[in-house]
């Protein structure tokens, strides 16, 4: 592969690590952005976490053992950076704001009321009301497709626990569904 090079405060640098980090943004950057809005549930957020993300994957690219695929090198990194931000979130106190009208210019469409939005956006707050290790395996498995094994790999936990994480994940979402929102489910 050729070398890329980049301009730094005027001069001109050859780094092969850019050529691997920038091909692993092409692979892997948009499933892992939607994955972390998702999992976090902004998606500002999410963007910020995918940019340290690659910077860090960059810093540490000489000590990367190649032992993993890239793709569950950058969710391990993305998963430690996630779970920071949730423990910094939890020591501060929230603030609550209250929006007493609606966004000028926002009118819903015959689209926004479809029933596959709903859908759609009940799933997703079902997601956000699990745990941070319940959340984990839904966002992986299902937004990211990283096979049982690889999430073992990333998060660390034999694969039976991220069966038995999926499975707890389905039951609460299946009981939020039916409960809190009313819907059968199958």
């Amino acid at each position: 592969m050729p070398t890329l090079s980049k301009r730094i405060f005027g001069k001109e640098y050859m780094d092969s690590n850019w050529d691997t980090i920038a091909l692993w943004m092409h692979d892997h950057g948009d499933r892992l952005a939607r994955t972390l809005t998702v999992m976090i549930g902004d998606t500002e957020d999410a963007q910020d976490i995918v940019q340290e993300v690659f910077i860090r994957a960059y810093r540490a690219l000489d000590s990367y053992r190649g032992t993993g695929s890239p793709y569950t090198y950058l969710y391990s990194i993305a998963l430690n950076l996630v779970r920071s931000q949730w423990r910094r979130r939890a020591r501060r106190p929230r603030d609550v704001e209250y929006d007493d009208h609606a966004s000028p210019g926002y009118y819903p469409g015959p689209e926004s009321t479809a029933l596959s939005n709903e859908q759609a956006e009940m799933v997703t707050k079902g997601v956000r009301k699990l745990s941070p290790k319940l959340r984990e395996v839904v966002s992986l498995f299902y937004l990211s497709g990283m096979s049982v094994e690889d999430m073992g790999e990333v998060l660390g936990i034999r694969t039976g626990t991220v069966k038995s994480r999926l499975f707890r994940a389905r039951e609460e979402l299946k009981r939020y569904i039916t409960e809190e929102v009313g819907y059968e489910t199958v």
